[in-house]
């Protein structure tokens, strides 16, 4: 009895230490879609394939993997503050999809507004939940890509923090993934294992603030950049294949036809939609002596809190402008058309006096047939055809200098 034991249990470990590919199983199909070879997983052991599958088996510990996570009192308290930031007041929950995409005039915050990190998650996690009921039209194709990527596993943000180690800033991002309808089927398929209904990612990315350029111009200052990606963990258990797996599972939980999300596109996904967020309700700085410092010091790693500044700090051309949109489409074609108009006040200039330079050829061509007795009346054409000729090309002239010039103080003005 005792041998039959030990051959099973040396059977088990040396099963668990070989891959799919080793045990001939990477072209068997896990769905109608993907086998095993597809989801990218034929070369990992099996026993990590199983360790990180019994993380996503039991129930998480949230408190244990987002101990940050965002409260009812931390809801209410900054349901209070979206006025402040250019929301209308509402009895139910302002509508801060809205700080997601900023098309709407009149958003992000007046005055500096100390927000807490806790407050701001939920804010980004209410902002996600409202774009998956409906989506407005003239949102960015990038924006749209991201919350369907985000719908179909049902995320929210349920922790960002952002701290500090070895003199470099860390965003720690917490996700809730809501995949009880996308992994039913297969647990369906797989009674011995069951899914969990809900799964935490925990994303870490290297970030800075600096300032947003378009050709060398400033638009945003303050701006939340990622630097690189960090790391990714499920359900607070770190794996050197948690990556690979993820990948995989993403892969079967796509919808037949569409582009499969991977982690780093999720990752991507997630940062780019929670920096557009806070790059709407203002820019990350303090106020030092009356006058704005924008930058990391915006943010205050001992209390876990953001100080967000007005986007335009006593700048006139940008409270002009209807939108933070328009403003930066304004900007960054200034310069061209200045370069362009410059050009085209030289090419006229050019242009206007080659032709009179001609005219002139020709008039001394004539007074040298007129030493040669050509008749009075042929010179009497010439000379009133000259003239006219002459001050034509005057009048283009100032009318090129004229035009040109106005256009680029419009520019300019603008």
């Amino acid at each position: 009895m005792l041998v039959l034991v030990l051959i099973v249990v040396g059977g088990v470990i040396v099963v668990v230490n070989l891959t799919p590919r080793q045990l001939g199983i990477a072209q068997v199909q896990v769905t109608s879609q993907s086998n095993v070879e597809q989801l990218g997983i034929a070369d990992v052991r099996m026993s990590q394939i199983l360790s990180l599958l019994s993380t996503v088996i039991s129930e998480p510990n949230k408190q244990k993997i987002a101990p940050n996570a965002y409260t009812l009192q931390d809801a209410e308290s900054a349901d209070a503050l979206a006025p402040l930031m250019g929301l209308s007041p509402s009895q139910q929950q302002p509508d801060y999809k809205k700080l997601m995409y900023g098309l709407s005039p009149g958003l992000g915050v007046k005055q500096p507004l100390t927000i807490a990190e806790k407050q701001l998650a939920y804010m980004v996690s209410a902002a996600l939940q409202q774009f998956y009921v409906s989506v407005e039209g003239g949102i960015a194709a990038e924006i749209v890509d991201a919350v369907e990527v985000m719908k179909l596993l049902d995320a929210t943000a349920e922790e960002i923090t952002l701290y500090r180690q070895d003199g470099d800033c860390y965003m720690k991002t917490v996700v809730k993934l809501n995949v009880k309808d996308c992994v039913a089927e297969i647990n369906k398929q797989i009674p011995v294992v069951q899914i969990a209904d809900v799964i935490y990612c925990t994303i870490v990315n290297k970030v800075t603030v600096e300032d947003e350029t378009v050709f060398g111009i400033t638009v945003n200052e303050g701006v939340l950049m990622q630097k690189e990606f960090v790391s990714v963990t499920v359900n607070d258990r770190h794996s050197e294949i948690t990556e690979k797996v993820l990948d995989a599972l993403f892969i079967v939980l796509t919808e037949e036809g569409k582009e499969p999300a991977t982690v780093r596109v999720i990752n991507d996904y997630v940062f780019m939609l929670v920096s557009l967020f806070f790059k709407n309700i203002g820019a990350i700085g303090t106020v030092v002596q009356g006058e704005p410092s924008y930058g990391i010091e915006g943010i205050n790693f001992q209390t876990d809190e953001i100080t967000f500044l007005p986007r335009f700090w006593q700048n006139s051309i940008a409270k002009k402008c209807v939108s933070t949109t328009r403003f930066l489409f304004l900007l960054s074609h200034f310069r061209q058309h200045f370069l362009y108009r410059i050009f085209c006040t030289v090419q006229a200039f050019c242009v206007h006096f080659a032709q009179m330079f001609c005219v002139h050829f020709a008039r001394t061509f004539f007074i040298v047939c007129r030493k040669k007795r050509v008749s009075t009346n042929t010179l009497f054409v010439f000379n009133i055809a000259y003239s006219s000729a002459l001050l034509y090309r005057i009048f283009c002239t100032v009318q090129a200098f004229c035009v040109h010039f106005a256009q680029m103080f419009c520019v300019y003005f603008v």
